[in-house]
């Protein structure tokens, strides 16, 4: 039931709180990423501490916690930035007619079967970081 709750926090950090203009540009603006992993980090610390104070959990697990939050929110980060970076590049290697500057301007990404495959790369990698985060720092604590 953790487990699932965690990634219902996921959702709501990826999909529900981030807003367009920081989807689209969270992987080439450094900023709109920072905003990103803020929001990430904040949604996982507050919402993973109510779940485990409402469970009545030791204040010794808050540490581990934190780590957690910090780390997952550090690896979403990368993942983003690198993770679009690789689908544009892949795309203009497989179109050569496609340059950057048209995937910026008009690329009707929505088109496109590995715009959609990225998308559930780029989820499996979020939804294996937190699974593995937590069987190392939360359900298996050392």
């Amino acid at each position: 039931m953790e487990l699932i709750y965690i990634l219902l926090l996921h959702l709501v950090a990826d999909f529900w709180l981030q807003d367009r203009e920081t989807a689209k540009k969270k992987s080439h603006q450094l900023s709109f990423l920072a905003k990103h992993i803020a929001m990430n980090y904040t949604v996982f610390c507050v919402g993973m501490s109510l779940f485990l104070i409402t469970r009545g959990n030791p204040l010794s697990i808050y540490p581990k916690l934190f780590i957690f939050c910090f780390l997952n929110a550090l690896s979403h980060g990368i993942i983003d930035w690198h993770i679009w970076k690789f689908y544009r590049i892949w795309t203009v290697f497989r179109n050569p007619e496609v340059t950057i500057e048209t995937l910026k301007k008009n690329w009707r990404y929505w088109e496109d079967n590995n715009f959609w495959l990225t998308m559930g790369i780029d989820q499996f990698l979020h939804t294996a970081t937190i699974v593995g985060l937590y069987n190392w720092l939360l359900l298996h604590p050392v």
